[in-house]
């Protein structure tokens, strides 16, 4: 009895609400990414854990990564550190476990509970600049509900806005900094105008 004790003193409260987090996203996962099969829970990844690490049935490994409130910024980082070390061992991982494929790349599936304009910029340089197979959610708790709600945010690339006619040029943009100064101020010609 004493021995059971001390391993569940061993998990504070923030390790058991954790654990809940991953129960009830491993539960909506399939919505987000198509149906997968869990591999391994909270395993240590590059000195931190992958929340879930899973694999599809077509063999592509996927790492879920959820960030705590205020540190999605954090997350984006941790997701190039996680899939750099997931990268390197592909090869391994697909000797070692069945169906999965050394020569597809993984997917990342990052959760957040917000997911802010800077992060948002972030995550779209890493998908045009890495390549990364990039899937972002944010994990809502509805007023008056325990379950958790998945909401999935339109991948990067598409979250900027394009042009309601694509025969019309775009708008110039205009500066949103404003110093009063007229281009006369400036000494600026016709042709030079700012």
């Amino acid at each position: 009895m004493r021995a059971s004790r001390r391993l569940a003193d061993r998990h504070s409260p923030e390790d058991r609400s954790r654990e809940t987090l991953r129960s009830e996203i491993r539960a909506r996962l399939p919505a987000l990414c198509g149906p997968v099969r869990i591999l391994a829970e909270g395993a240590l990844g590059a000195e931190a854990p992958i929340d879930l690490l899973a694999v599809t049935p077509e063999g592509r490994l996927v790492l879920v990564l959820v960030g705590e409130a205020d540190r999605d910024l954090e997350l984006v980082g941790l997701a190039l550190a996680q899939r750099a070390w997931i990268e390197r061992r592909r090869r391994d991982l697909a000797q070692l476990v069945p169906g999965v494929r050394a020569d597809l790349a993984p997917r990342v599936v990052l959760l957040a509970t917000q997911l802010r304009f800077a992060t948002r910029l972030a995550l779209e340089s890493l998908a045009e600049l890495a390549g990364m197979d990039l899937v972002c959610a944010q994990v809502l708790r509805p007023a008056g509900s325990a379950a958790v709600e998945l909401v999935l945010e339109p991948p990067p690339s598409e979250s900027a806005a394009e042009p309601a006619d694509a025969s019309e040029p775009p708008a110039t943009p205009r500066s949103r900094f404003r110093s009063r100064l007229t281009d006369a101020d400036l000494g600026l010609g016709s042709d030079e105008t700012a």
